[in-house]
Protein backbone atom coordinates (compact mmCIF):
# COMPACT_ATOMS: atom_id res chain seq x y z
CA UNK A 1 0.00 0.00 0.00
CA UNK A 2 1.50 3.17 -1.00
CA UNK A 3 0.45 6.78 0.47
CA UNK A 4 1.19 10.18 -1.39
CA UNK A 5 3.33 12.54 0.90
CA UNK A 6 1.90 15.20 2.55
CA UNK A 7 2.95 17.85 0.33
CA UNK A 8 1.22 16.22 -2.59
CA UNK A 9 -2.00 16.42 -0.87
CA UNK A 10 -1.86 20.08 -0.82
CA UNK A 11 -2.41 20.07 -4.37
CA UNK A 12 -5.13 16.63 -5.17
CA UNK A 13 -7.06 14.52 -3.07
CA UNK A 14 -4.93 11.32 -1.81
CA UNK A 15 -4.89 8.76 -3.75
CA UNK A 16 -4.71 5.35 -2.61
CA UNK A 17 -3.43 2.17 -4.09
CA UNK A 18 -4.87 -1.01 -2.84
CA UNK A 19 -4.57 -4.55 -3.64
CA UNK A 20 -8.23 -6.29 -4.74
CA UNK A 21 -9.72 -7.15 -1.62
CA UNK A 22 -11.54 -10.30 -3.16
CA UNK A 23 -9.80 -12.68 -5.47
CA UNK A 24 -12.41 -15.02 -5.68
CA UNK A 25 -13.61 -15.90 -9.36
CA UNK A 26 -17.00 -15.08 -11.00
CA UNK A 27 -18.59 -15.04 -14.09
CA UNK A 28 -20.48 -12.58 -15.04
CA UNK A 29 -22.91 -11.66 -17.84
CA UNK A 30 -20.94 -9.36 -20.55
CA UNK A 31 -21.88 -5.94 -21.29
CA UNK A 32 -22.69 -5.35 -25.21
CA UNK A 33 -22.92 -2.04 -26.58
CA UNK A 34 -26.43 -1.99 -27.83
CA UNK A 35 -24.31 0.49 -31.03
CA UNK A 36 -26.40 2.72 -33.50
CA UNK A 37 -29.98 3.20 -31.74
CA UNK A 38 -32.99 4.62 -33.86
CA UNK A 39 -36.14 5.33 -31.58
CA UNK A 40 -37.93 7.91 -33.90
CA UNK A 41 -41.37 8.96 -33.71
CA UNK A 42 -43.73 11.85 -34.68
CA UNK A 43 -45.23 14.18 -32.51
CA UNK A 44 -49.14 13.03 -32.38
CA UNK A 45 -49.95 16.57 -32.40
CA UNK A 46 -47.71 19.69 -34.05
CA UNK A 47 -46.08 21.87 -31.48
CA UNK A 48 -46.78 25.24 -30.98
CA UNK A 49 -43.52 27.40 -31.03
CA UNK A 50 -42.70 30.69 -30.36
CA UNK A 51 -39.10 32.72 -31.72
CA UNK A 52 -37.04 34.99 -29.75
CA UNK A 53 -38.33 37.23 -32.83
CA UNK A 54 -41.83 37.07 -31.39
CA UNK A 55 -42.91 34.13 -34.27
CA UNK A 56 -45.31 31.79 -33.19
CA UNK A 57 -46.02 29.27 -35.53
CA UNK A 58 -46.90 25.50 -35.25
CA UNK A 59 -44.35 23.10 -36.77
CA UNK A 60 -44.71 18.99 -36.79
CA UNK A 61 -42.08 17.93 -35.34
CA UNK A 62 -40.24 14.71 -34.86
CA UNK A 63 -38.43 12.42 -31.46
CA UNK A 64 -35.57 10.97 -32.29
CA UNK A 65 -34.00 8.90 -29.00
CA UNK A 66 -35.83 11.31 -27.17
CA UNK A 67 -34.29 14.89 -28.56
CA UNK A 68 -37.36 16.77 -30.05
CA UNK A 69 -35.94 17.72 -33.72
CA UNK A 70 -37.29 20.50 -35.81
CA UNK A 71 -37.77 20.87 -39.60
CA UNK A 72 -34.44 22.61 -40.17
CA UNK A 73 -35.66 25.31 -42.64
CA UNK A 74 -39.16 26.42 -41.14
CA UNK A 75 -37.22 26.98 -37.86
CA UNK A 76 -34.44 28.66 -39.48
CA UNK A 77 -36.79 30.71 -41.39
CA UNK A 78 -38.89 31.59 -38.35
CA UNK A 79 -36.47 32.16 -35.97
CA UNK A 80 -35.16 34.75 -37.99
CA UNK A 81 -32.03 33.27 -38.78
CA UNK A 82 -30.18 32.70 -42.40
CA UNK A 83 -29.77 29.22 -43.58
CA UNK A 84 -27.06 28.79 -46.03
CA UNK A 85 -26.72 25.12 -47.94
CA UNK A 86 -24.01 26.22 -50.24
CA UNK A 87 -21.47 23.64 -48.44
CA UNK A 88 -22.00 20.14 -49.83
CA UNK A 89 -20.68 18.71 -46.25
CA UNK A 90 -22.63 21.53 -43.96
CA UNK A 91 -25.14 23.60 -43.62
CA UNK A 92 -24.58 27.54 -42.02
CA UNK A 93 -27.02 28.97 -39.73
CA UNK A 94 -26.29 32.53 -39.25
CA UNK A 95 -28.30 34.51 -36.09
CA UNK A 96 -27.34 37.50 -34.18
CA UNK A 97 -24.12 37.77 -36.41
CA UNK A 98 -23.23 34.24 -35.20
CA UNK A 99 -22.43 31.27 -37.65
CA UNK A 100 -22.93 27.69 -36.88
CA UNK A 101 -22.17 25.20 -39.07
CA UNK A 102 -24.08 21.90 -38.90
CA UNK A 103 -22.82 18.35 -40.57
CA UNK A 104 -25.72 17.94 -43.67
CA UNK A 105 -25.35 13.57 -42.83
CA UNK A 106 -27.42 12.01 -40.02
CA UNK A 107 -25.58 11.89 -36.89
CA UNK A 108 -23.51 9.01 -36.40
CA UNK A 109 -23.75 9.06 -32.62
CA UNK A 110 -26.86 8.41 -30.92
CA UNK A 111 -27.11 11.55 -29.76
CA UNK A 112 -28.71 13.59 -32.43
CA UNK A 113 -28.21 16.46 -34.84
CA UNK A 114 -29.58 16.41 -38.17
CA UNK A 115 -32.12 13.09 -39.32
CA UNK A 116 -34.01 13.02 -42.21
CA UNK A 117 -37.69 11.95 -42.53
CA UNK A 118 -39.73 11.39 -45.52
CA UNK A 119 -37.07 14.17 -48.00
CA UNK A 120 -37.30 16.57 -44.88
CA UNK A 121 -34.40 17.68 -42.79
CA UNK A 122 -34.79 18.01 -39.29
CA UNK A 123 -32.46 19.43 -36.83
CA UNK A 124 -32.61 19.06 -32.96
CA UNK A 125 -33.74 21.98 -31.13
CA UNK A 126 -30.82 21.66 -29.08
CA UNK A 127 -28.78 21.52 -31.63
CA UNK A 128 -30.33 24.69 -33.26
CA UNK A 129 -30.95 27.02 -30.50
CA UNK A 130 -28.23 26.29 -27.59
CA UNK A 131 -25.18 27.32 -29.14
CA UNK A 132 -26.75 30.81 -29.95
CA UNK A 133 -27.26 31.65 -26.15
CA UNK A 134 -31.03 30.98 -26.67
CA UNK A 135 -33.19 28.67 -23.53
CA UNK A 136 -36.72 27.09 -24.64
CA UNK A 137 -39.10 26.68 -21.74
CA UNK A 138 -41.59 23.87 -22.37
CA UNK A 139 -45.08 23.82 -21.70
CA UNK A 140 -46.26 20.20 -21.50
CA UNK A 141 -50.24 20.94 -20.48
CA UNK A 142 -50.11 23.42 -23.72
CA UNK A 143 -47.91 21.12 -25.89
CA UNK A 144 -45.81 24.04 -26.59
CA UNK A 145 -42.06 25.26 -26.38
CA UNK A 146 -41.10 29.54 -25.91
CA UNK A 147 -37.81 30.22 -26.67
CA UNK A 148 -35.84 32.80 -24.85
CA UNK A 149 -32.77 34.65 -24.95
CA UNK A 150 -30.45 33.60 -22.13
CA UNK A 151 -28.86 36.01 -19.64
CA UNK A 152 -27.30 36.27 -16.43
CA UNK A 153 -27.79 38.96 -13.75
CA UNK A 154 -24.64 37.97 -11.99
CA UNK A 155 -21.29 40.30 -11.78
CA UNK A 156 -18.48 39.26 -13.65
CA UNK A 157 -16.90 39.31 -9.92
CA UNK A 158 -19.69 36.65 -9.04
CA UNK A 159 -18.97 34.51 -12.04
CA UNK A 160 -15.27 34.51 -11.73
CA UNK A 161 -13.37 31.46 -12.27
CA UNK A 162 -11.47 30.10 -9.51
CA UNK A 163 -7.36 29.26 -10.32
CA UNK A 164 -6.67 27.08 -7.57
CA UNK A 165 -4.87 24.17 -7.65
CA UNK A 166 -6.04 21.81 -4.92
CA UNK A 167 -8.89 19.59 -5.95
CA UNK A 168 -12.46 18.80 -4.25
CA UNK A 169 -15.23 16.96 -6.43
CA UNK A 170 -19.13 17.40 -5.84
CA UNK A 171 -21.97 15.09 -7.07
CA UNK A 172 -25.55 16.67 -8.37
CA UNK A 173 -27.66 13.55 -6.69
CA UNK A 174 -30.79 11.81 -7.53
CA UNK A 175 -31.55 13.10 -11.30
CA UNK A 176 -34.28 11.48 -12.27
CA UNK A 177 -36.73 12.11 -15.18
CA UNK A 178 -40.29 11.95 -12.43
CA UNK A 179 -41.92 14.59 -13.90
CA UNK A 180 -44.30 12.30 -16.13
CA UNK A 181 -46.03 11.65 -11.79
CA UNK A 182 -48.47 13.12 -10.12
CA UNK A 183 -45.84 14.67 -7.90
CA UNK A 184 -42.56 15.09 -8.76
CA UNK A 185 -39.34 17.57 -7.97
CA UNK A 186 -37.90 17.50 -11.77
CA UNK A 187 -40.61 19.18 -13.31
CA UNK A 188 -39.80 21.64 -16.53
CA UNK A 189 -39.78 24.63 -14.00
CA UNK A 190 -37.26 22.73 -12.03
CA UNK A 191 -35.20 21.25 -14.98
CA UNK A 192 -35.02 25.14 -16.04
CA UNK A 193 -33.39 26.09 -13.06
CA UNK A 194 -31.34 23.27 -13.56
CA UNK A 195 -29.54 24.68 -16.06
CA UNK A 196 -28.98 27.42 -14.73
CA UNK A 197 -26.92 25.98 -12.11
CA UNK A 198 -24.77 23.62 -14.29
CA UNK A 199 -24.10 27.33 -15.90
CA UNK A 200 -23.04 29.18 -13.16
CA UNK A 201 -20.89 25.66 -12.26
CA UNK A 202 -19.51 26.00 -16.20
CA UNK A 203 -18.43 29.99 -16.23
CA UNK A 204 -16.61 29.89 -12.51
CA UNK A 205 -14.44 26.97 -14.10
CA UNK A 206 -15.54 23.92 -11.95
CA UNK A 207 -16.52 20.52 -13.28
CA UNK A 208 -19.26 18.14 -11.31
CA UNK A 209 -20.85 14.88 -11.50
CA UNK A 210 -24.58 13.87 -12.29
CA UNK A 211 -25.92 11.08 -10.27
CA UNK A 212 -28.74 9.65 -12.80
CA UNK A 213 -31.47 7.14 -12.39
CA UNK A 214 -31.81 6.17 -15.76
CA UNK A 215 -35.35 4.35 -15.04
CA UNK A 216 -38.23 5.82 -12.76
CA UNK A 217 -40.84 4.12 -11.19
CA UNK A 218 -43.40 4.12 -8.80
CA UNK A 219 -45.63 1.38 -7.51
CA UNK A 220 -48.29 3.09 -5.95
CA UNK A 221 -48.95 5.42 -8.94
CA UNK A 222 -47.92 2.67 -11.35
CA UNK A 223 -45.57 5.63 -13.13
CA UNK A 224 -43.21 4.12 -14.64
CA UNK A 225 -40.44 6.31 -17.06
CA UNK A 226 -37.45 4.92 -19.50
CA UNK A 227 -36.50 8.07 -21.53
CA UNK A 228 -34.83 5.76 -23.87
CA UNK A 229 -38.06 4.18 -25.24
CA UNK A 230 -40.70 6.69 -24.53
CA UNK A 231 -40.88 10.11 -26.81
CA UNK A 232 -43.18 12.90 -25.35
CA UNK A 233 -42.45 16.35 -24.69
CA UNK A 234 -41.55 16.34 -20.87
CA UNK A 235 -38.81 13.24 -21.42
CA UNK A 236 -37.42 15.66 -24.49
CA UNK A 237 -37.00 18.29 -22.21
CA UNK A 238 -35.50 16.06 -19.20
CA UNK A 239 -32.93 15.14 -22.10
CA UNK A 240 -32.12 18.36 -22.91
CA UNK A 241 -31.01 19.23 -19.50
CA UNK A 242 -28.55 16.37 -19.20
CA UNK A 243 -27.45 17.57 -22.50
CA UNK A 244 -26.92 20.84 -21.67
CA UNK A 245 -24.85 19.84 -18.18
CA UNK A 246 -22.85 17.49 -20.11
CA UNK A 247 -21.71 19.90 -22.43
CA UNK A 248 -21.49 22.20 -19.77
CA UNK A 249 -19.19 20.51 -17.38
CA UNK A 250 -21.14 17.81 -16.15
CA UNK A 251 -19.98 14.07 -16.27
CA UNK A 252 -23.02 11.30 -16.37
CA UNK A 253 -22.81 8.82 -13.98
CA UNK A 254 -25.63 5.91 -13.11
CA UNK A 255 -27.42 5.85 -9.62
CA UNK A 256 -28.38 2.45 -9.84
CA UNK A 257 -30.89 1.76 -12.64
CA UNK A 258 -34.21 2.45 -11.13
CA UNK A 259 -32.94 3.24 -7.15
CA UNK A 260 -35.85 1.44 -5.78
CA UNK A 261 -37.25 -1.92 -5.21
CA UNK A 262 -40.31 -3.16 -3.88
CA UNK A 263 -43.06 -0.78 -2.87
CA UNK A 264 -40.54 1.93 -2.74
CA UNK A 265 -40.91 4.94 -5.38
CA UNK A 266 -37.34 5.68 -6.98
CA UNK A 267 -35.17 8.10 -5.58
CA UNK A 268 -36.62 6.84 -2.17
CA UNK A 269 -36.16 3.16 -1.98
CA UNK A 270 -32.90 1.00 -2.28
CA UNK A 271 -31.80 -1.63 -5.17
CA UNK A 272 -29.04 -3.79 -4.19
CA UNK A 273 -27.56 -4.46 -0.18
CA UNK A 274 -27.97 -7.27 1.48
CA UNK A 275 -31.90 -7.12 1.26
CA UNK A 276 -32.45 -7.06 -2.27
CA UNK A 277 -34.60 -9.17 -3.75
CA UNK A 278 -33.06 -9.99 -7.26
CA UNK A 279 -31.26 -12.22 -8.16
CA UNK A 280 -27.76 -12.19 -8.69
CA UNK A 281 -27.90 -12.48 -12.38
CA UNK A 282 -31.18 -10.31 -11.89
CA UNK A 283 -28.68 -7.86 -10.20
CA UNK A 284 -26.12 -7.94 -13.57
CA UNK A 285 -29.26 -7.32 -15.57
CA UNK A 286 -30.29 -3.87 -13.95
CA UNK A 287 -26.49 -2.45 -14.05
CA UNK A 288 -26.19 -3.59 -17.89
CA UNK A 289 -29.70 -2.60 -19.02
CA UNK A 290 -28.93 1.20 -16.73
CA UNK A 291 -25.43 1.22 -18.99
CA UNK A 292 -27.97 0.27 -22.17
CA UNK A 293 -30.16 3.34 -21.76
CA UNK A 294 -27.22 5.89 -21.50
CA UNK A 295 -25.93 4.26 -24.98
CA UNK A 296 -29.38 4.85 -26.62
CA UNK A 297 -29.04 8.11 -25.73
CA UNK A 298 -25.30 8.56 -26.56
CA UNK A 299 -23.59 8.95 -23.05
CA UNK A 300 -20.77 6.91 -21.60
CA UNK A 301 -21.37 6.43 -17.95
CA UNK A 302 -18.39 8.17 -16.30
CA UNK A 303 -19.18 6.02 -12.83
CA UNK A 304 -21.34 3.91 -11.16
CA UNK A 305 -23.20 4.66 -7.53
CA UNK A 306 -25.05 2.39 -5.19
CA UNK A 307 -28.64 3.67 -4.29
CA UNK A 308 -27.83 4.92 -0.56
CA UNK A 309 -24.60 3.21 -0.61
CA UNK A 310 -25.93 -0.01 -0.05
CA UNK A 311 -23.93 -2.85 -1.53
CA UNK A 312 -22.57 -6.24 -0.05
CA UNK A 313 -18.48 -6.84 -1.20
CA UNK A 314 -19.98 -9.34 -3.80
CA UNK A 315 -21.87 -6.43 -5.26
CA UNK A 316 -19.45 -4.27 -4.90
CA UNK A 317 -16.97 -6.90 -7.53
CA UNK A 318 -19.96 -6.54 -9.83
CA UNK A 319 -19.57 -2.77 -10.46
CA UNK A 320 -16.19 -3.78 -10.61
CA UNK A 321 -16.57 -5.65 -13.52
CA UNK A 322 -18.75 -3.02 -15.59
CA UNK A 323 -17.53 0.26 -14.78
CA UNK A 324 -14.31 2.02 -13.96
CA UNK A 325 -15.00 4.35 -11.10
CA UNK A 326 -17.36 3.68 -8.06
CA UNK A 327 -18.70 6.81 -7.04
CA UNK A 328 -18.49 6.10 -2.74
CA UNK A 329 -16.00 4.87 -0.09
CA UNK A 330 -13.87 1.52 -0.86
CA UNK A 331 -15.35 -1.19 1.65
CA UNK A 332 -12.24 -1.00 3.98
CA UNK A 333 -12.80 1.32 6.69
CA UNK A 334 -9.58 3.11 7.13
CA UNK A 335 -9.67 3.65 3.07
CA UNK A 336 -13.17 5.30 3.57
CA UNK A 337 -12.24 8.75 3.57
CA UNK A 338 -9.86 8.94 0.65
CA UNK A 339 -9.48 8.65 -3.58
CA UNK A 340 -8.64 4.49 -3.84
CA UNK A 341 -7.79 2.67 -6.75
CA UNK A 342 -7.33 -1.08 -7.50
CA UNK A 343 -6.02 -3.21 -10.23
CA UNK A 344 -7.89 -6.58 -11.39
CA UNK A 345 -6.60 -9.91 -12.25
CA UNK A 346 -7.33 -9.32 -15.63
CA UNK A 347 -5.37 -5.69 -15.21
CA UNK A 348 -8.51 -3.08 -15.69
CA UNK A 349 -7.88 -0.24 -13.08
CA UNK A 350 -11.15 0.58 -11.04
CA UNK A 351 -11.53 3.96 -8.52
CA UNK A 352 -13.45 4.65 -5.87
CA UNK A 353 -14.30 8.33 -4.87
CA UNK A 354 -15.62 8.56 -1.61
CA UNK A 355 -17.69 11.55 -0.32
CA UNK A 356 -16.29 12.45 3.50
CA UNK A 357 -17.99 16.07 3.42
CA UNK A 358 -21.55 14.14 3.17
CA UNK A 359 -24.37 16.06 1.13
CA UNK A 360 -26.11 19.71 2.71
CA UNK A 361 -29.12 18.03 4.54
CA UNK A 362 -31.20 20.47 4.31
CA UNK A 363 -31.17 24.95 4.07
CA UNK A 364 -29.88 24.92 7.86
CA UNK A 365 -27.43 22.24 7.08
CA UNK A 366 -25.21 24.78 5.23
CA UNK A 367 -23.04 26.00 7.98
CA UNK A 368 -22.26 22.30 9.29
CA UNK A 369 -21.65 21.46 5.94
CA UNK A 370 -19.00 24.44 5.70
CA UNK A 371 -17.30 22.95 8.76
CA UNK A 372 -17.62 19.56 7.08
CA UNK A 373 -15.60 20.68 4.50
CA UNK A 374 -12.70 22.38 6.27
CA UNK A 375 -12.47 18.97 8.53
CA UNK A 376 -11.68 17.61 5.40
CA UNK A 377 -9.50 19.58 4.42
CA UNK A 378 -7.68 19.42 7.96
CA UNK A 379 -7.78 15.74 8.03
CA UNK A 380 -6.31 15.50 4.26
CA UNK A 381 -9.11 13.62 3.45
CA UNK A 382 -10.90 13.50 -0.33
CA UNK A 383 -12.85 16.92 -0.33
CA UNK A 384 -15.41 15.03 -1.82
CA UNK A 385 -19.36 15.63 -1.36
CA UNK A 386 -22.69 15.22 -3.16
CA UNK A 387 -25.64 17.66 -3.37
CA UNK A 388 -29.29 17.63 -4.14
CA UNK A 389 -30.26 20.49 -6.71
CA UNK A 390 -33.38 20.04 -5.10
CA UNK A 391 -32.51 21.65 -2.14
CA UNK A 392 -32.16 25.01 -4.71
CA UNK A 393 -35.26 24.11 -6.21
CA UNK A 394 -37.05 23.98 -3.10
CA UNK A 395 -35.62 27.43 -1.92
CA UNK A 396 -38.30 30.11 -3.57
CA UNK A 397 -35.18 32.75 -3.67
CA UNK A 398 -32.18 30.83 -4.49
CA UNK A 399 -32.23 30.82 -8.57
CA UNK A 400 -34.07 33.61 -9.27
CA UNK A 401 -35.68 33.71 -13.33
CA UNK A 402 -36.20 36.83 -14.17
CA UNK A 403 -38.45 37.30 -17.58
CA UNK A 404 -39.46 39.94 -19.89
CA UNK A 405 -41.74 39.34 -22.76
CA UNK A 406 -41.52 42.01 -24.82
CA UNK A 407 -37.67 41.28 -25.66
CA UNK A 408 -38.06 37.44 -25.42
CA UNK A 409 -35.22 37.48 -22.41
CA UNK A 410 -34.84 35.01 -19.43
CA UNK A 411 -32.60 36.18 -17.08
CA UNK A 412 -30.98 34.17 -14.45
CA UNK A 413 -28.75 34.31 -11.05
CA UNK A 414 -27.87 32.62 -8.20
CA UNK A 415 -28.96 34.84 -4.88
CA UNK A 416 -26.97 34.41 -1.74
CA UNK A 417 -29.81 31.77 -0.43
CA UNK A 418 -28.29 29.15 -2.98
CA UNK A 419 -26.99 26.41 -1.09
CA UNK A 420 -24.57 25.74 -4.24
CA UNK A 421 -23.58 29.06 -4.25
CA UNK A 422 -22.78 29.01 -0.84
CA UNK A 423 -20.64 25.58 -1.11
CA UNK A 424 -18.66 26.94 -4.69
CA UNK A 425 -17.67 30.39 -2.20
CA UNK A 426 -16.51 28.43 0.51
CA UNK A 427 -14.56 25.85 -1.74
CA UNK A 428 -12.82 28.98 -3.30
CA UNK A 429 -11.88 30.06 -0.62
CA UNK A 430 -10.12 27.28 0.98
CA UNK A 431 -8.60 27.25 -2.18
CA UNK A 432 -10.10 24.26 -4.05
CA UNK A 433 -11.70 24.11 -7.54
CA UNK A 434 -14.82 21.16 -7.97
CA UNK A 435 -13.15 18.95 -10.77
CA UNK A 436 -13.44 15.96 -12.47
CA UNK A 437 -10.80 12.41 -11.32
CA UNK A 438 -9.53 11.09 -14.35
CA UNK A 439 -10.51 7.48 -14.21
CA UNK A 440 -9.91 6.78 -18.16
CA UNK A 441 -6.97 4.35 -17.55
CA UNK A 442 -3.61 4.03 -16.27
Amino acid sequence: MKFINKFYLMLISVIIIIIPYSVQGESYIPYKDPGKYINISKQPVPLNIKFPNGNSVVLDVIYLNGRICLPLISAVENMGAELDKSKSEYFKITYNEKTLSIPIKPSDSNRCVMVYRNGVGYISLYSLITPFDLIPVFDTEKNSISIYKKETTMSKEELLENGAKSTAYIRFEDIVADGVDKESVFTTKNLEKLIYMADYMYQKGHKYYIAWIPLYYCPATNCINNISLENNLYNSCFIYSLDYMADHGGYIGLHGFSHQYGNDRSVDGYEWGKNTPYTYKQQQERMINAKIVAARLGYTPEFFEFPHYAATNKQMKMAEYYFNCIYQSYPRKELQNSITYTDSPQGKRIYYIPTPIDYVHNPKDVENTIKRIKNSVDKNYAVSMFFHPALDFNKENAVVISVDENTMTRKWSLSADSALKKIVTNIQNLGYKFTRLNTDGK
